[in-house]
């Protein structure tokens, strides 16, 4: 469970800092996360 949360919370961040700054994050990257999320 706590896993899952720091993944949750991981993605939470990386989403907050892509729209700070698209350049930064490869797109699709966030859509990678939400696959690993969903296999745990």
């Amino acid at each position: 469970m706590g896993k899952t949360l720091c993944l949750v919370a991981a993605r939470e961040y990386l989403i907050g800092m892509q729209n700070i700054g698209r350049f930064v994050l490869k797109p699709g990257f966030v859509g990678h996360l939400d696959e690993l999320i969903e296999d745990l």
